[in-house]
């Protein structure tokens, strides 16, 4: 199995509660076990680290492998090759890698004092640093992700001037169409911003077309022409799978086209 993400632990838990844990090697490049889908959590203080990190029992009986990146995979000769010159054969692999920020334009992460993600825990703790030091904020991307964000920083730090960027004319597009969206938006998120004294700007039909940094500010263009001066901002543009083969299409038995070989969670892409 590689990948200790929440697909890679689930799996490595069944194959150790079905006795086949001897016969199992989980591998990841990462140094933690911890569950991504509370790093928002993380961040504004509401879990620390402990609560975050997955417990040892699901991976009990199995044979770890951390701070282990594979870097290929040979399905034909059924062979895992690492970056620290390691190979592994398997009978059967799952691969749990997930996936990576989707991220239009990569050049603009060279700014990494003042332009984030939030895939992994090292981005969850440059957020967590940054977010006291700044009066304006730009969060682009209204899907869960920035939506998690917009409200912890409006419990947490009133004091900050939110821009909530995205694409499309309504929030969280990629599971509700545009009437639900909207509804959403009227019903949950308008009522809970009228409670604080956060100011937080929606624009939608909007994305970002260039991002600079001068001294200490970040000077943002918009497709409405529009430019920004922001102290950071935040890409929550949703992720694209991270593929260690060609092909990463399996179907409903997360099955892919190669012999023995299976995707799960982000790292899948369902026919």
């Amino acid at each position: 199995v590689i990948g200790s993400g929440p697909a890679g632990v689930t799996a490595v838990n069944y194959l150790s509660r079905a006795g086949n844990g001897d016969d199992t090697l989980l591998l990841t490049e990462e140094k933690l076990f911890y569950n991504r889908i509370l790093l928002t959590d993380y961040i504004f203080g509401k879990l620390n680290l402990q609560q975050i990190l997955y417990s040892q029992e699901l991976i009990k009986n199995v044979h770890l492998f951390n701070q282990t990146k594979v870097v290929s995979v040979d399905y034909k000769t059924k062979t895992l090759c690492c970056s620290n010159g390691t190979s592994y054969k398997y009978d059967k692999l799952i691969i749990c890698t997930g996936a990576q920020p989707n991220v239009e334009n990569k050049p603009w992460l060279k700014y990494n004092d003042y332009v984030f993600t939030l895939r992994n825990i090292h981005d969850a703790d440059r957020i967590k640093c940054k977010l006291p030091n700044v009066k304006h904020l730009m969060i682009t991307g209204c899907g869960a992700v920035g939506l998690e964000l917009l409200d912890g920083i409006v419990e947490h730090y009133p004091q900050i001037e939110v821009i909530m960027v995205e694409k499309l004319g309504w929030v969280l597009s990629s599971v509700l169409n545009n009437n639900l969206g909207k509804q959403f938006m009227e019903l949950f998120i308008k009522p809970q911003l009228k409670k604080s004294s956060s100011k937080v700007q929606f624009m939608f039909n909007t994305t970002i077309k260039k991002i600079e940094v001068k001294k200490t500010k970040v000077y943002v263009t918009l497709s409405t022409g529009v430019e920004v001066v922001t102290d950071a901002v935040i890409l929550a543009t949703g992720v694209v799978p991270n593929k260690l083969l060609r092909e990463n299409i399996v179907d409903d038995r997360c099955m892919s086209v190669y012999p023995d070989v299976y995707f799960c969670g982000d790292a899948a892409v369902v026919n």
